[in-house]
């Protein structure tokens, strides 16, 4: 498990104790959830495309938010990145493993099965 998929709900609850309005607990808030979302990239982009657009989707608009000195809306976001994280990387996992199975049933097939002559 890594550790960002650890800390990224133990931040969350960290900030939200803290009190919304703070522009501190958002910017860590965004900066968090885009290294968290950095740690599945690769995986997610190949097994699991369309979690990983809503989790995209769900951090450019922090992001926005960020921006436009939204702090509370940033923070109110929180839940749902998690959320929305969780299944990409469990999503991720699965579909890996699954990959990883069918092609080890296919060389151990093709090793199997005799060639035509």
């Amino acid at each position: 498990m890594r550790i960002t998929a650890v800390f990224l709900p133990l931040a969350a609850a960290a900030i939200l104790i803290t009190g919304c309005g703070n522009k501190e607990p958002a910017t860590n808030a965004v900066a968090l959830a885009t290294e968290s979302v950095e740690t599945i990239r690769a995986d997610a982009t190949q097994y699991a495309p369309k979690e990983l657009a809503v989790v995209d989707a769900t951090l450019a608009r922090m992001k926005q938010n960020l921006a436009k000195e939204e702090y509370d809306a940033v923070v109110k976001d929180i839940p749902q990145i998690n959320a929305e994280y969780k299944t990409a990387q469990e999503t991720a996992a699965s579909m890996k493993t699954l990959s990883a199975a069918a092609q080890n049933e296919w060389q151990q097939l093709n090793s199997e099965v005799p060639k035509p002559r």
